[in-house]
């Protein structure tokens, strides 16, 4: 029989797993910080409402 084992197999999905796992941690990070200093989208919309207006 030719191609990968089963155990191959299994290896490399929990390769694939794990990388996916590290970049969502990585991608949460990132959102946690720039929610710390951005704010959420009602900041974000305060701040432009009072810049146009001139506050």
């Amino acid at each position: 029989m030719k191609g990968r084992s089963a155990e191959d197999i299994a290896n490399m999905a929990l390769i694939v797993i794990f990388q996916t796992l590290a970049l969502l941690r990585g991608l949460i990070d990132w959102q946690n910080k720039k929610f710390l200093n951005e704010g959420g989208i009602r900041e974000q919309r305060m701040k432009m409402r009072k810049e146009r207006r001139g506050y």
